[in-house]
């Protein structure tokens, strides 16, 4: 049995163990917290300042069931012949957290359907397409207290967020709106850097599962650095992104310690250069070579240094239209699923011959 590791089971581990720990110094469990009494005097006295601000910002509800989860994956990755992680760092987290010989875990990067995602011809009208099916017939937005199709948009909505002769720049995040993914930083740099743009440019937030948040809801967020140029698109099947990801011009991941996400991946095989946090799984696929730049990194938690990218990006179509080639060429010649084979091929035989050994 070989199983595959994702950064996102990682993530859900280092949380657990994290909220266990609260839980537990308050005299509790995950189950039991949901329905716990807790006073600001117990918080204020058993935790601290990091343990108090992870308590505050949990819907313990959604956690009752960690134990159960972190049993069964910890199962499931030790009864394993071999393991696969995303990468190096998830493998290096994988080894200690497990306990497991370096021998047994390997890493290997994601890889993108160059076929599916790929460059797309603009034709007059097809972007409008995209975006009308995804804000106006078919709206899945949804905010803090209403459901999935409660944020939608017009025809003259899509005329803002294109500009009157389709000649907008349109940068793009997709995903969760998980902490870690930094989403409500990514809406106020955006709205700090509007004074800056010398071109008409829209911010497109693709995603977000229906009432899955964590911190701040990123549609308050908007609304509270006003919403003009900011559309979000709630969340949609993974058949529509090559589409929409043709549709945009850039692509935004603000994650900080990222494992190594998939969607960056997909946007530089359709051609877009890809703005991110250097840091994670990102450092392994932006930028490799400095003299054919794929993209731009910012610092983790740089909030003015990401409005100065955003700003440098709009203004600079050029730039942003030969990083995306690199990113193109980067994606077509060393990230196609069909030539990371070989090393799925290599870990398959290792994890026989462990099988056959025990």
């Amino acid at each position: 049995m070989v199983v595959h590791l994702h950064g996102t089971e990682m993530k859900l581990l280092e949380g657990i163990a994290a909220r266990t720990a609260v839980a537990a110094s308050l005299g509790e469990t995950l189950a039991t917290m949901p329905s716990a009494v807790i006073t600001a005097n117990q918080t204020d006295r058993l935790l601290d300042a990091a343990q108090t601000e992870l308590f505050r910002g949990t819907r313990w509800s959604s956690w009752r069931h960690g134990a159960f989860w972190a049993d069964k994956l910890r199962r499931e990755a030790l009864v394993a012949d071999h393991l696969i992680t995303v990468s190096p760092q998830n493998r290096a987290s994988a080894i200690s957290m497990f306990g497991l010989s370096p021998d047994h875990v390997t890493s290997i990067p994601n890889g993108v359907d160059i076929e599916r995602f790929c460059p797309r011809p603009r034709t007059p009208g097809s972007r409008r397409e995209v975006f009308r099916r995804a804000l106006v017939d078919d709206p899945q937005g949804w905010t803090e207290t209403q459901p999935p199709g409660t944020i939608a948009y017009t025809e003259a909505d899509l005329d803002r967020l294109l500009g009157v002769d389709d000649d907008a720049t349109v940068l793009l995040y997709v995903g969760r709106f998980l902490d870690f993914k930094r989403v409500p930083a990514l809406i106020r740099a955006f709205a700090k850097a509007r004074s800056q743009f010398t071109r008409p440019c829209s911010l497109v937030i693709w995603g977000g599962h229906p009432g899955e948040w964590e911190g701040e809801h990123p549609v308050s967020v908007a609304d509270q650095v006003g919403a003009e140029d900011i559309y979000f698109t709630g969340w949609r099947g993974h058949d529509d992104l090559p589409a929409g990801l043709a549709a945009c011009d850039a692509l935004i991941v603000p994650s900080v310690e990222d494992p190594y996400p998939q969607v960056p991946l997909e946007a530089m095989a359709v051609g877009l250069p890809v703005i991110a946090c250097a840091s994670g799984g990102l450092l392994s696929m932006v930028n490799l070579d400095l003299r054919r730049p794929t993209g731009w990194l910012t610092p983790p938690d740089d909030h003015e240094a990401l409005t100065s990218v955003l700003a440098e990006v709009v203004n600079n179509p050029l730039e942003m239209t030969m990083r995306g080639a690199n990113a193109l060429a980067h994606a077509q010649a060393d990230l196609s699923w069909d030539g990371l084979v070989p090393q799925f091929e290599t870990s398959y035989a290792h994890a026989t011959e462990r099988h056959h050994q025990r």
